[in-house]
């Protein structure tokens, strides 16, 4: 039935949008397992925060 029915479907955009949300072949994008942390050189060059007063 579904696949009748894409069949009908005319604009090629629409078309591949629907098969895109239909399709269940396709295996889900894998996630990053381990990203990249960001180093200690993200504050170097800033003045350090000084506690000065009373």
């Amino acid at each position: 039935m579904i696949r009748r029915f894409l069949a009908q479907i005319d604009n090629v955009r629409l078309k591949r949008a629907f098969e895109a949300a239909i399709s269940r072949d396709r295996t889900p994008p894998k996630l990053v397992a381990s990203r990249i942390k960001p180093g200690n050189d993200l504050w170097r060059g800033l003045p350090s925060r000084c506690a000065t007063g009373s």
